[in-house]
């Protein structure tokens, strides 16, 4: 768990993880690493996550906004 960066997380990088937190959990592991493990994994998945949200923002096709109405002396549109 310590070579893993969590910045650098890929999805092979999440099922290998997994894998093997089911594997330890099957061994009988001490549940503190397990917990590790399992926080490691969610912090993977979070990132993950987080880089496909930027990817859609960053991809989002800039709006068009119509101009504004222009204002009177008294903050009501001229009509």
């Amino acid at each position: 768990m310590d070579i893993t960066h969590v910045s650098t997380s890929t999805p092979e990088t999440v099922v290998e993880l997994t894998e093997l937190i089911e594997k330890a959990h099957s061994t009988t592991v001490e549940e503190v690493y397990l917990a590790q493990a399992n926080k490691l994994s969610e912090q993977l998945n979070g990132n993950l996550k987080a880089r496909d949200i930027l990817k859609m923002l960053q991809d989002y096709p800039p709006r068009e906004y119509p101009e504004p109405e222009p204002l009177g002396k008294d903050g009501k549109p001229i009509k």
